[in-house]
């Protein structure tokens, strides 16, 4: 989660100081993350509450997780609900809420609605080969017009491209590869850790030595997500000595505030053995694994129907959650593996130059009007909604 701006973050603070008990609405990665801002602007979190308790943890942190119709009845004055759950539940929850008296609610998602962000492709060619990462399909597109085109990001040019997007920026490493595969991994985290930027790591952590977890562990990453092992191999990630040792230690460290270091995991099928004997129960691990919008065919996936109404993104509210590539070039978001939205390159032009570009402001517009026979890959995808 991007932090408030300085007003509005005190705005917040002084309003939820107003009650005498605070919760989160939710358990999963949105409440988690939820749950770790409230921290950091001293927001002390009276537990989390959900809808029913099934498949949700007993408790997130220390904090127990109780069913709405489990807790006591509170007077309305003196609590309040913090709305941890995606975009598309909030009206349910919010609907729920006031069924059982409970009117006071905030929705931080709102102001992280706007964020900017960065995601990194270091490198074309990732060997965890997910099953449901369509890399076969960024491969032909990457290489399509040139078999030479540059195939890893070098430290200098990386510098350059988050030189030329706005100060807060959050740089994401994730994007289309394993982050730790590329050589210089670690220390582009570095770079931009030092450069001030906000940074997220989505990771399975292959490519990473124990000497190189020390150089990072100590990072203020605002979300870290790990993709673990899955029973199928559908993900082929090494579970080497390295490997267990720095899982071991990932998931007892905690951060400065006190929060995990690992904020959430995800799994493509059933957990392996060998994930559960070093998690031992440490962290819960969910799987909601989707179409890429419609770039892997599956019928056990989550898809959206073609949308031809005009529409918008429920991530982003500027379409500017973009991908960076090893060569610069920066396409519309992460599920853009067909590369069939390329907006510019950073090596060559700056954001502002970016988004008052042709290819940037025609996928705004689209997107703004009713399907006319350009294609927009959002009319595919799970993360939009009718505007």
């Amino acid at each position: 989660m991007k932090h408030l701006s300085k007003n509005n973050e005190e705005l917040v603070r002084d309003y939820l100081a107003c009650y005498k008990k605070a919760y989160v609405y939710g358990a999963g990665n949105e409440a988690k993350t939820v749950y770790s801002y409230l921290k950091t602007i001293d927001i002390e979190v009276d537990g989390f509450v959900v809808t029913e308790k099934t498949d949700n943890p007993e408790n997130i942190d220390g904090k127990y997780v109780r069913a709405i119709n489990e807790l006591e009845k509170l007077k309305n004055k003196n609590s309040v609900f913090v709305i941890g759950v995606s975009k598309r539940y909030e009206k349910e929850v919010c609907e729920t809420l006031a069924e059982y008296g409970y009117l006071n609610i905030v929705k931080l998602n709102e102001d992280n609605h706007n964020i900017l962000k960065l995601e990194v492709t270091a490198r074309i060619g990732c060997s965890i080969q997910c099953r449901y990462c369509p890399q076969q399909e960024l491969y032909k597109a990457y290489f399509k017009d040139n078999k030479d085109r540059c195939r890893e990001l070098s430290l200098t040019n990386f510098q350059k491209c988050i030189e030329n997007m706005p100060g807060d920026t959050v740089i994401s490493f994730s994007g289309f590869v394993e982050p730790f595969l590329h050589q210089d991994g670690v220390k582009m985290i570095q770079l931009a850790a030092g450069h001030g930027n906000h940074i997220e790591l989505y990771t399975t952590f292959s490519g990473l030595s124990t000497d190189d977890f020390s150089l990072i562990k100590n990072i203020d990453f605002d979300i870290v997500v790990l993709h673990t092992p899955d029973e199928n191999h559908y993900a082929n990630i090494p579970v080497t000595s390295d490997y267990k040792r720095i899982i071991d230690e990932a998931l007892s460290l905690k951060k400065k505030d006190g929060t995990n270091f690992i904020h959430s995991a995800n799994c493509q099928s059933k957990l392996s053995k060998e994930f559960l004997e070093i998690a031992k129960g440490r962290i819960d691990v969910t799987s909601d694994l989707i179409d890429r919008a419609g770039n892997i065919k599956e019928e056990n996936l989550r898809m959206s129907e073609f949308k031809k109404e005009a529409i918008k993104c429920t991530r982003t509210e500027d379409f500017n959650q973009w991908v960076l590539l090893p060569d610069g070039t920066v396409t519309l978001c992460c599920m853009d593996f067909g590369l069939r939205h390329p907006l510019g390159n950073l090596l060559n032009n700056d954001y502002d130059y970016i988004i008052n570009d042709v290819p940037y402001r025609s996928v705004v517009e689209n997107a703004k009007r009713a399907y006319n026979g350009n294609f927009l890959l959002c009319r595919n995808c799970v993360a939009s909604r009718k505007l």
